[in-house]
């Protein structure tokens, strides 16, 4: 890929001399080349294309279409966009603006506003498979679970033999509880497409919910294994980067007890998120840190356990599971009961509805082993049982 960027790169700048004094011609190779700089990820030659493109005309959509997906690709959301938005207001006709700001909003998990944009893509073509796909997650992330089903079974209709519907409904399943049914819609995307390893990770993660400890662990190394080999399959791919495998991999074998396992993997894609290259707005390093931190907990070594806890504060990111695995290290290491309960009582207030990862820990799980039967914390969590699944 490239090789092949470099050679158009080459092009263009040769037309580029070519035309000089023909200002239509310029900008349109401006901003294609700047796509070139930028499929590279030379992200100072794209920046000064996209900008030569601007002084030549600041009132076509196309340039600040280009400068959205630009920020976008080098995570600056919200220049991406505040450029997405500049184009519409030029030209509100193409739905590709509105879908590429839906995209970011669902990135920066505003999913409301998400909505809103794949809504008025729906609107202008009606046939967009994706935006109904993206639409039904962004109606998951909110456990609005009969729009997401809807909105996704529509995708379906629209397009039957496609892979990436049947993996969206796979994921919302498995959200539901529904862990049977998400293995056999991730089985039917697998099934209808073998480039993206987005299906084997679902499918993963589902065997490990239906306790198919083997069975998860296996389709999760098989997706390392391809990685390893061919790493730039996973460039292309947006949903998940190379060390969110490791991470889950990690993740479940900490839960089935081989802690030694999931350390080695968390130190993994520890070493794969400090390189530069996953430093983007797909493979944010929060994601990989809320489950090392239980894997550091099961392994008693709370030191580097409470150094995660602070980056996570440093990173602003301090979800329900946070507060939970911060009062285990209370308990487990200073076996202080008040503050442990009170953290407990934070992490339940922060939502109105939390994943089984929560219910989990709290009532089945090792963290809370010897304090779990007391009075104090049976009424703690009587008073929040409807919010938990």
């Amino acid at each position: 890929m490239e090789i092949f960027e470099i050679d158009r790169i080459k092009k263009f700048t040769s037309l580029i001399e070519k035309y000089k004094g023909n200002n239509d011609a310029l900008f349109k190779l401006y901003i294609k080349r700047g796509i070139s700089y930028m499929n590279i990820m030379d992200k100072q030659s794209s920046f000064n294309d996209f900008q030569m493109a601007l002084k030549i005309d600041n009132k076509r959509w196309e340039i600040y279409y280009n400068l959205g997906v630009f920020y976008s690709n080098f995570d600056e959301p919200e220049k991406a966009i505040e450029n997405f938005k500049k184009s519409i207001l030029i030209n509100p006709r193409p739905y590709l603006n509105y879908y590429s700001v839906a995209n970011v909003y669902m990135l920066l998990e505003k999913y409301d506003a998400a909505i809103e944009y794949y809504t008025n893509v729906i609107k202008r073509n009606k046939k967009h498979y994706l935006s109904y796909c993206k639409r039904g997650l962004c109606y998951s992330k909110k456990t609005t679970y009969d729009k997401a089903i809807e909105d996704i079974n529509r995708a379906i209709e629209i397009k039957p033999y496609y892979s990436y519907p049947h993996y969206c409904k796979a994921v919302v399943l498995l959200k539901m509880g529904m862990t049977l049914k998400a293995i056999e819609e991730f089985t039917n995307s697998i099934n209808l497409e073998h480039h993206s390893m987005n299906p084997n990770y679902g499918l993963g993660i589902a065997r490990a919910y239906s306790d198919d400890f083997k069975g998860a662990i296996k389709e999760l190394t098989k997706i390392i294994e391809v990685v390893e080999m061919e790493p730039l399959i996973e460039l292309m791919d947006l949903e998940y980067a190379p060390p969110y495998y490791y991470t889950a991999r990690g993740a479940i074998y900490t839960a089935y007890n081989f802690k030694a396992e999931g350390y080695i993997d968390f130190i993994e894609a520890e070493k794969i998120y400090r390189g530069t290259e996953y430093d983007n707005i797909f493979a944010r390093e929060k994601y990989y840190l809320i489950p090392h931190i239980l894997n550091l907990l099961y392994l008693e070594r709370f030191d580097e356990a409470e150094k995660l806890f602070d980056r996570c504060i440093e990173l602003k990111y301090t979800p329900s599971i946070w507060f939970i695995y911060k009062a285990a290290l209370l308990w487990m290491r200073d076996k202080d009961l008040n503050s442990t309960l009170k953290l407990i009582e934070e992490g339940l207030k922060k939502g109105y509805r939390f994943d089984y990862s929560i219910k989990t820990n709290l009532f089945d799980g090792y963290l809370f082993r010897e304090i779990k039967t007391t009075d104090q914390f049976k009424k703690l969590l009587m008073r929040y049982q409807n919010q938990i699944p």
